[in-house]
């Protein structure tokens, strides 16, 4: 039987992290595991028209900070949870998301980490890499991958938010 004690699932409000996390709230139902949810601020890695097109929508680093914490606030506040034993947390770090997401689960003992692959463009993975390609490199414990489209493990009947909408970070 799998111990799992901590389960680890990255949000970045996506479709895909909230697949991934109708699969962890799952896992963590089931074997009566502590679920935590990791967001990662991540500063823009090209200074050029990227940077500035970051800072033109998102501000400064301590607003998109704020809105994150409100939009993860709303999520625990709006799904589902059911009976999670162990309960449920959240987490915001600023950074390289893929380090932060290792590194948490490092310092963490966690057991799984469930995220969401984005489908990057070919362009897009050959300039900055798959995050979930990076993670799944360096973890220090397994890696559940939920993919953009595909079978569900969870049957999708049950949404994952209630009728109160996340506010958008972006």
């Amino acid at each position: 039987m799998l111990a799992l004690k901590r389960i680890l699932v990255p949000i970045d409000f996506s479709p895909t992290s909230e697949r991934a996390l109708r699969h962890a709230r799952e896992l963590a139902a089931t074997y009566s595991a502590e679920l935590i949810l990791l967001h990662v601020i991540e500063a823009p890695s090209m200074p050029s028209i990227y940077g500035v097109a970051y800072a033109e929508a998102y501000g400064h680093v301590p607003d998109v900070e704020q809105r994150v914490q409100v939009a993860l606030q709303h999520l625990m506040r709006d799904v589902h949870w059911g009976d999670l034993k162990r309960g449920v947390s959240y987490h915001v770090r600023q950074g390289q998301a893929a380090n932060e997401i290792t590194d948490y689960a490092a310092e963490h003992d966690v057991d799984l980490i469930v995220m969401g692959a984005q489908g990057l463009s070919r362009f897009e993975r050959m300039l900055m890499g798959s995050v979930a390609k990076r993670v799944l490199a360096r973890a220090p414990c397994p890696v559940l991958i939920i993919r953009k489209a595909g079978k569900d493990m969870v049957p999708p009947s049950e949404p994952i938010r209630g009728q109160v909408a996340t506010p958008d970070i972006a």
